[in-house]
C-alpha cells in the first residue's frame, strides 16, 4: 500500500471517528462535569447555563448513585476534545494529499520523458500495484466443489460461501490487499484451497487466510486442526504468513478483529 493509500484510509477511519464522537455528542446530557477535590475524595458537580437576566451558570451536585451521569459528561468533554485532534489530523492529511497531487516527482517525470529511459526503467518505476491488481483477476484454479455455494457477492466482484467470509473480503478491499478466493494449493500430493490467498500490498509476499466457521462441530474443528498442521509442516505458519480466523454459534466473527489482523500484517 503507497503512502498516499494509507493516508486515504487513515482518513476513511479518522471520518468515521469522527461522525461516532458528533453521534455521541447529539445525545449527551447538558451541561459540563466539575470535578472539586474535598477531604473525602472528589466531589462531582453538573454545570448548566441557565437563561435568567445574567445568564449565569448552574452548579448541581451529583451524588454516587448517579455516576452513570458523571460517566457520561466525562465522555462528553472527551468526545470534544477528540473532535479538535481528528479535525487537526485531517486537516494535516488533506494538506499532504493536496501537495501530492499537485506536484508528481520531478524526478519522474524527467526520466520518463528522456528518450529510450523509460522502457529500461520500467520494472523500477512501475508501481507493484499494477502487477498485484493483475495477479487478483488474472484467471486460476478455483475449489471446483459447490460453486452454488459461492452466492454471497463481495465488493470486489468476487463470490463467497458465507456472510463472515464477505466481511473478511470487504475489509481487505478496504485495504486495498490484493487477494484470490479459494485459489488452487498443493501440499504433500493433496489439493487444497485456502480460504484467501494474499499479496502484501508492498512487497508483494504472499500469506495465506483460513476462516474456520463451525469451530462448536467437533468433526470440523478436528479437520481444522489438521489443516493447520499440514500448513506448519510446509512453513506456512500461523501469526507469521497464515491469518486465522475462528467462529462458533456463540462467538460469531468480530470485524474489529479482522481490521486489526489486515493492520497488523499489511499496513
Amino acid at each position: 500500500m503507497t503512502l498516499s493509500h494509507r493516508i486515504q484510509a487513515k482518513k476513511q477511519q479518522l471520518e468515521e471517528e469522527l461522525q461516532k464522537s458528533k453521534i455521541f455528542l447529539d445525545s449527551a446530557p447538558e451541561g459540563a462535569l466539575i470535578c472539586q477535590k474535598t477531604p473525602h475524595g472528589v466531589k462531582w458537580m453538573q454545570r448548566q447555563e441557565t437563561k435568567d437576566s445574567e445568564m449565569s451558570r448552574k452548579r448541581t451536585y451529583i451524588p454516587q448513585k448517579n455516576k452513570a451521569l458523571a460517566e457520561q459528561l466525562a465522555l462528553k468533554k472527551y468526545h470534544k476534545y477528540k473532535i479538535q485532534e481528528i479535525n487537526e489530523e485531517l486537516k494535516a492529511l488533506n494538506a499532504y494529499l493536496k501537495y501530492h497531487k499537485e506536484n508528481p516527482s520531478k524526478m519522474t517525470l524527467k526520466i520518463l520523458n528522456t528518450t529510450g529511459f523509460q522502457e529500461l526503467l520500467q520494472p523500477v518505476i512501475s508501481p507493484l500495484s499494477e502487477e498485484l491488481n493483475q495477479w487478483m483477476y488474472d484467471s486460476y484454479e478455483q475449489n471446483p466443489l459447490y460453486p452454488e455455494q459461492r452466492n454471497i457477492k463481495t465488493l470486489s466482484g468476487q463470490n463467497v460461501r458465507s456472510k463472515s467470509e464477505s466481511l473478511i473480503a470487504m475489509k481487505l478491499t478496504e485495504f486495498q490487499v490484493p487477494f484470490r478466493y479459494e485459489a488452487k494449493l498443493c501440499l504433500e500430493d493433496r489439493i487444497y484451497y485456502p480460504d484467501f490467498s494474499l499479496r502484501h500490498p508492498e512487497t508483494g509476499n504472499l500469506f495465506y487466510w483460513e476462516h474456520f466457521g463451525l469451530m462448536d462441530n467437533p468433526a470440523y474443528a478436528e479437520k481444522a486442526f489438521a489443516k493447520i498442521g499440514t500448513y506448519i509442516r510446509h512453513e506456512i505458519f500461523p501469526f507469521t504468513n497464515l491469518l486465522m480466523t475462528f467462529e462458533s454459534k456463540a462467538n460469531p466473527l468480530d470485524i474489529e478483529q479482522v481490521e486489526e489482523l489486515i493492520r497488523y500484517y499489511f499496513t
